[in-house]
Parts: C-alpha cells; structure tokens; sequence
C-alpha cells in the first residue's frame, strides 16, 4: 500500500468519534527555527544526552532525535498527507520541540530519505544496526500505536502499521512485533521492540513499556496497572 493511500486510511480511522481527542493530540513540527540545527545535533550528539556507559548515549541520543523528529513528521504525513519542508538545514530543535523552515513542502519519500540520511549517521558512529532500526521503528509506528490506544478494535490496524514500516525497509519493518492485549473493559495494540535501547543502563534508569527485555505477560500486567492507574486518577 502506498504512502497515500496510508493517508487515506488513516484519515478515515479519525473520523471516528472516538478519535477527536487524539486528533488534536497528534505532534507536528513547529514552523519556526529552535536553538541548534540539525546539523548542529549530529555534529555532537552526546551533547544533548546525559553520560552513561558504553553505547547508551549514542543509544538515546539517536532515540531522542526519533522523538523530535521523526514522530511528529509521521504524524502529520498520516493525518495530512503532506509535509513541511525536511531539507536538512531547514530542520532544527530544541530539547522538547522539532522545527521546520522553508516553505517548499516535503514528501512522503523525502522522510524515507531523512530517516535513512540520520539511520546512516548513527551507524558511522558504531551504533548497532538493529539498535538504530528498533528505535526508528518505535517512533515510526507510534502513529498506530495511538489509533490502538484510543479506538476499538485495534488488531485492525495491525497490517496498514506494518505496511507503514515496510515503506522505511525490511530492518525498520522487522525490528517490532505488534503485541495484542485484551481485556474485558479494553482492548490494545502496541509495538514490543526485538532490541533493547539500553535506557536501563543509566543512572535511575528503567525499561521502557515497550521493551523486549518485559515478556509479553509482563507488558500487560505494567498496561493493567498503568489503565487502573488512569481511572484512579481520572
């Protein structure tokens, strides 16, 4: 399935009443300039993280440009089906926002090409290969992992997601499996990576919810307790 015609699904599934929350709640990238460029952040990554052993750092430096980056712009292809411009130098952030200048509108191949001109960094640096396609593929899929978050019936999406991630290449498509959790009051669908990006390793640190280091049973007691959490707190 195309990247359009992934659009065109997605566009559908949040015409659901259901979905008019998560509709407003998607990222997108701020029109604007933020307080170092992209090239800037590649530059030194290690800058923008805190210090930890090993090949953490370079871990979550390169999943916190995910964050910044490429969550927000698979939100807007998905919801809008169009793009602000990715060129390189008319990308920057800040440490909670990504932002765009230029008016010269992106594509959907243009992210492939950007997800793969930042992968390819990372893999300069010696980050392991299924590292940096795990953590892409987290922040890729999350556009989905929000549909099966808020509406029912979420294994529906299960296919267009993977269809999704095979559009990035076969090492993003495979680095996640999608986990399907189901209860009498809720049902969920969520990405469990195949590789750890090591977060744990830091001071105070912990696993991620999605994390292949939790057994499926695991994630699912953490999501039981995070949902009554949710009603408790209401």
């Amino acid at each position: 399935m195309s990247a359009q015609h992934l659009h065109q699904l997605y566009r559908l599934a949040l015409a659901d009443p259901d979905a008019t929350e998560l509709r407003a709640q998607l990222p997108t990238l701020a029109r604007g300039q933020g307080t170092i460029s992209l090239a800037q952040w590649l530059a030194d990554p290690l800058a923008q993280i805190a210090p930890g052993p090993g090949k953490v750092p370079l871990s979550l430096a390169h999943k916190r440009l995910c964050g910044l980056l490429l969550l927000p712009l698979a939100c807007q292809w998905l919801r809008d089906g169009r793009l602000p411009s990715l060129a390189p130098e008319h990308l920057s952030l800040d440490a909670e926002q990504g932002f765009t200048q230029g008016n010269k509108p992106g594509t959907a191949s243009e992210l492939i090409a950007l997800v793969h001109f930042i992968n390819r960094y990372f893999r300069e640096h010696k980050l392991p290969p299924r590292i940096i396609a795990s953590n892409s593929a987290v922040y890729l899929a999350a556009p989905w992992t929000r549909l099966g978050m808020a509406l029912p019936e979420p294994a529906r999406f299960e296919a267009p997601a993977q269809q999704w991630m095979a559009l990035f290449g076969d090492d993003i498509a495979g680095a996640i499996d999608w986990a399907h959790f189901h209860w009498p009051d809720r049902q969920l669908l969520l990405p469990h990576r195949k590789d750890c990006c090591l977060r744990y390793k830091v001071c105070n640190g912990e696993l991620c919810g999605t994390c292949n280091r939790y057994s499926r049973e695991q994630m699912a007691a953490n999501l039981r307790q995070w949902l009554d959490n949710q009603i408790t707190t209401g």
